[in-house]
């Protein structure tokens, strides 16, 4: 102690001590003071020497700019006073280096630091005198707390729109994170310096499981472990699997099954697909109940996988602690000032209906969230009402199907039952709401985002505002989940030319699938004489491509219908149709030209073109000045450029090289009977069993520029006979498409000029 004010020590040893003096508590008219000094060790005082405070040799502070800033610090911090000397001391904001940039004697700069919310003493320690007198200097100010939460009680699942008031958030793009204890985050919504609106979401666990169990006959690796797992809703079961095998017959999968003896996928859940040595899946499971799954046999004995994922939802209330973060830093929780007042309202629905079935926590010294069972809204049962995809799975349907969803915990108010389809959030829009039924129509093409993919179980989820996300306590959790599926309901076009050309447009909804337009494929004629129809573009409501040319299969026929089939997504399914979708060849559609004449033409020459069946309508004809025969004559005229034969020397199979050998290297062989000669030499012994060495190619520049001016041309033949027989807006939309391609080809080649000259070298 000294004059009756701590000194903190820094340093001790056995015969000494180092300790920073606080500041004079004495009367500051006088310019020098002695004090005495006191030692207190275990209970004992002793006392003995003195310090003198003296004003003469004390810095002074007399102003810091700026006088607030952000808990994450930054910007710099000038400090002016007087006899802050020449050498370089330290700068503490509160308890936080502040990381010096200039000193003088007069003046110091130094980087602003990260810091907690309140009133930070700046300290400025000046060599060999001490701390500087800040007494007529403020204080720094950080502000960032907390000062209401409202409402305190929602969902146990999420899903509760949220409003925190405080002090400090700026635009929420420092703010890192906002929790609910370690149940649920909260996503922003809207964000002012003193306002956040965000919506409670649960935080989802991720457990893992791997084929690390041992089976009893077969040993490790064919076994899950675990095998029967137990999780809540919006937790994620991660399965992960690797083997050791060359068999290409042998490999692990994982999928859905009906029950515990069932091994075959059950066709409406999850799968990983084909087996494969090494993999993984994935799922994340929001319905409680019983989930069976199992792999295919591992190989060619029935060795299976089995395994069981239980989904149950919570017991109890649980309390979460609000914590709003920039990194590291927390906001402050102030509990004296309170709410501002202001009516916290919803923007997209007015609320009627309030549950008051839960109280708030009343913690004295933070503020407190409750995750409520009773404000849970619960689903017991969805069907689609207006006619499913399949009766065994009522939740398959189409755009526009109407959804009757039954369970407690509803609101009567249509707009506050928000029911969303998959992670996009498509709505099925609310006709009709009681406390415990909803009705909604399925849209999956609103226009304002991404249309819903079809051939995809996509999660039910059922929002009631301002409670929360509702549990699907389902009879079959399989029926959370909506599959739309594609419905085609008309065609453009029925008939056309026995050589193709034509557009054909299959209009109807749901026509996007799972995969987009590379799942698509549209098949002309019966099997054994089947043609695919050339995509030109998948859209959610129509499917357009180039009808194929069957003049090969024409014979003398005059007319021939073949049936249409589509197979679309990565499970090759068929859409709905109302009836079976049909084209028909017509001779009488066929175009022929006979004769043009000049046929030798310049800018600007008109041409007469005579033939048969060639229309009187000007709007549906048009006459390109290149024909594809001589496209094809003169890009074929191009001769494939040679390629170079680089001759790989002859490599002998290490096994050979264990045996003693002739002057050539290679193993010498004891033969009987004739021409032991030419029997007895390793190249004639072996000639059936080492595999010859191919010489390998090497393509040029030449070569690459050869491959491109054929899929050039593959393009313009494509793009001639979409303009020679489609629409204008068809053809245009084709070349324009051409002409983006042809951009992005040059630029890539040019960009790649330089790796095509090292190819070649």
């Amino acid at each position: 102690m000294i004059a009756g004010s701590s000194c903190k020590v820094t340093e001790s040893t056995y015969n000494q001590f180092q300790c920073i003096t606080s500041v004079n508590a004495g009367s500051r008219r006088r310019k020098r003071s002695a004090a005495q000094i006191e030692i207190t060790i275990n209970g004992n005082t002793v006392s003995g020497g003195s310090f003198t405070y003296d004003s003469s040799v004390t810095p002074t502070l007399s102003s810091i700019s700026p006088s607030s800033g952000s808990p994450l610090g930054g910007g710099v911090l000038t400090i002016t006073g007087s006899a802050l000397g020449a050498k370089w001391g330290s700068v503490l904001v509160g308890e936080e280096k502040c990381s010096l940039l200039t000193w003088m004697d007069t003046k110091i700069t130094c980087t602003i630091p990260k810091n907690n919310h309140g009133q930070h003493s700046v300290y400025v320690s000046v060599a060999a005198n001490g701390y500087a007198d800040t007494t007529g200097v403020d204080k720094f100010t950080v502000d960032f707390k907390v000062t209401d939460i409202t409402p305190r009680v929602g969902s146990s699942l999420g899903g509760t729109r949220v409003r925190i008031e405080g002090k400090g958030f700026g635009n929420c793009s420092d703010v890192s994170s906002i929790k609910l204890g370690d149940l649920m985050s909260c996503d922003v919504d809207e964000c002012s310096d003193t306002k956040i609106t965000c919506t409670t979401k649960r935080i989802g666990k991720v457990i893992t499981t791997n084929n690390g169990g041992k089976h009893p006959q077969y040993g490790l690796g064919y076994v899950w472990n675990p095998k029967e797992i137990t999780i809540q809703p919006g937790d994620s079961v991660k399965w992960l699997w690797t083997l050791t095998t060359k068999s290409k017959t042998t490999g692990i999968n994982v999928h859905q099954t009906d029950s515990s003896s069932s091994n075959e996928y059950n066709g409406k859940g999850f799968s990983s697909g084909e087996k494969k040595a090494s993999g993984g899946l994935q799922e994340t499971f929001t319905a409680p109940g019983t989930y069976f799954f199992s792999s295919d046999s591992v190989f060619g004995v029935d060795l299976f996988m089995p395994g069981k994922i239980t989904v149950v939802g919570d017991a109890a209330d649980t309390v979460l602690d609000l914590e709003v973060n920039m990194t590291d830093i927390s906001a402050f929780h102030d509990l004296a000032t309170g709410a501002s007042g202001d009516a916290f309202s919803q923007t997209d629905c007015t609320v009627v209906d309030t549950f008051t079935c839960a109280t708030a926590p009343t913690a004295a010294d933070k503020f407190q969230f409750k995750s409520a069972t009773c404000l849970t809204p619960d689903v017991t049962s969805l069907a689609i009402s207006s006619g499913p995809k399949n009766a065994s799975v009522p939740s398959w349907g189409f755009e526009d199907s109407e959804l009757t969803i039954t369970g407690t915990g509803f609101s009567s108010t249509a707009c506050q039952n928000q029911i969303t389809i998959g992670t996009a959030g498509h709505q099925c829009v609310v006709s009709s709401a009681t406390a415990t039924s909803l009705v909604c129509n399925v849209k999956g093409n609103p226009g304002n985002m991404e249309p819903l993919e079809s051939l995809k179980n996509q999660q039910i989820t059922v929002n009631v505002l301002n409670q929360g996300k509702a549990i699907m306590n389902l009879p079959n959790p399989d029926m959370a989940k909506f599959k739309l599926y594609p419905k085609i309901i008309s065609t453009n076009i029925a008939e056309g030319s026995w050589a193709g050309g034509s557009i054909l447009t299959l209009s109807g909804t749901g026509l996007l699938p799972r995969g987009g337009k590379e799942a698509v494929l549209v098949i002309f004629g019966e099997v054994g004489s089947q043609k695919s129809c050339a995509i030109v573009d998948v859209k959610y409501d129509y499917i357009s491509c180039l009808v194929p040319d069957f003049l090969e299969l024409k014979g003398v026929q005059t007319d021939l219908e073949v049936p249409i089939s589509l197979e679309m997504g990565y499970k090759s399914e068929n859409p709905v149709t109302a009836s079976p979708l049909t084209f028909t060849y017509k001779s009488s559609l066929l175009a022929t030209v006979d004769t043009m004449t000049p046929t030798k033409v310049t800018a600007n020459t008109p041409v007469t073109i005579t033939g048969t069946n060639l229309g009187t309508n000007i709007a549906n004809i048009q006459v390109f000045a290149q024909s594809r025969s001589s496209v094809g004559r003169r890009r074929r005229s191009i001769p494939q450029p040679q390629e170079e034969i680089v001759p790989q020397p002859e490599k002998m199979h290490p096994f050979w090289k264990q045996f003693k050998t002739d002057s050539n290297g290679k193993p010498k062989w004891r033969c009987f009977g004739k021409n032991l000669d030419n029997g007895c030499k390793h190249d004639s012994v072996v000639q059936h069993v080492e595999t010859e060495t191919i010489s390998r190619s090497k393509r040029s520049v030449d070569h690459e520029e050869w491959l491109r001016q054929l899929e050039k041309e593959d393009d313009e033949k494509v793009t001639f006979e979409i303009c020679e027989s489609g629409s204008s807006e068809d053809c245009a939309e084709r070349l324009e498409s051409l002409d983006d391609r042809n951009m992005h080809s040059r630029r890539k080649r040019s960009a790649s000029e330089e790796d095509l000259i090292e190819m070649a070298l």
